[in-house]
């Protein structure tokens, strides 16, 4: 069931055996020898997989520091749909975590803990662009302030974990590589404005600029490998004859190509990687030489003057 969320959230070791966060370790070593035992006697074909994971997660969660960051990372009050073939009501859930949220004492810390991992999920299962934004934006708030919150971290120093604070950024880390996840998977299925929609989000949310820098990186790997290409295809048909034939359509096609990633990033109000930046003046380059040609050995100094004016363009 877990595989249809994002990592780190499919692979967490709580939900790899069924348990809360709060389980003892009696009962992670229970689970962890029940789903053995279940392993062995399935016909399943991926049976050594399986138990690799088992054993990874009872590793994992037996280790104080571990534990602590996976805990983060899973549910106290697990909803019932994430570990089984349900179909949840995410509002309802949703309201249920708020209206916990609310309480004294221990449970309350857990339901805000919750509250904030549960919006965090629900954005990652959002299909509407402003729905993404709006759901990622309160799960980042949510966890911000839960970041924020001394009752929290005395939480989880419960038993005794004096170093508590030591896995803070470690924490956090999650949410952010959790967005990136979930950028990269839209940037994958060629859906740019749900991608740019988690972004938007945390930006809305008051994320820290460093931090909104790694939650954008796949978008932009992505641009930069796409930019590439289509530099590499513009090289290529530079290379064809006649230039003055061929050089309208692949400096067409590369200005469109790059002047689209410019604008993704502009409207984004970041700084676009530098290999983007790379890119961008390699092609202007390609331009100005084509340009040059076109000019003076081929006296079309109509296409040279297209060619420059887009140089122009993406220079700037």
């Amino acid at each position: 069931m877990l595989s249809r969320f994002i990592e780190p959230i499919s692979s967490n070791p709580f939900g790899l055996i069924g348990l809360p966060a709060n389980a003892t370790a009696d009962q992670i070593s229970q689970a962890v020898n029940t789903a053995r035992i279940e392993t062995r006697l399935s016909d399943s074909d991926n049976n050594e997989a399986q138990l690799d994971s088992i054993l990874r997660a009872e590793s994992n969660l037996l280790d104080p520091m571990k534990r602590l960051v996976f805990e983060c990372g899973w549910f106290y009050s697990v909803p019932k749909s994430l570990l089984d073939d349900g179909d949840a009501d995410a509002q309802a859930t949703l309201l249920d975590f708020q209206e916990q949220s609310r309480w004294t004492g221990n449970a309350g810390v857990q339901a805000k803990h919750d509250l904030a991992q549960w919006l965090l999920l629900m954005a990652i299962q959002a299909s509407e662009q402003s729905e993404v934004e709006q759901l990622t934006a309160r799960a980042c708030d949510s966890w911000i302030q839960l970041m924020s919150d001394s009752s929290f971290w005395e939480y989880l120093a419960r038993n005794g974990q004096r170093k508590v604070q030591a896995i803070e950024s470690l924490v956090w880390s999650q949410v952010i590589e959790t967005l990136q996840n979930c950028i990269r998977d839209r940037v994958e299925s060629g859906n740019e404005s749900q991608a740019t929609s988690f972004y938007r989000g945390a930006t809305m949310a008051g994320v820290g600029i460093e931090d909104l820098r790694q939650i954008i990186m796949p978008l932009g790997e992505a641009m930069v490998s796409e930019g590439n290409e289509a530099l590499r295809e513009a090289r290529e048909n530079q290379n064809a004859e006649p230039l003055h034939d061929t050089a309208p359509n692949w400096a067409n096609n590369l200005v469109g190509k790059v002047d689209r990633i410019n604008r993704i990033w502009a409207e984004l109000g970041v700084n676009p990687p530098v290999d983007l930046s790379t890119t961008a003046d390699d092609a202007s380059t390609l331009f100005c030489n084509a340009a040059i040609t076109l000019h003076n050995d081929l006296g079309r100094s109509d296409i040279a003057e297209v060619l420059m004016n887009y140089a122009l363009k993406i220079s700037v």
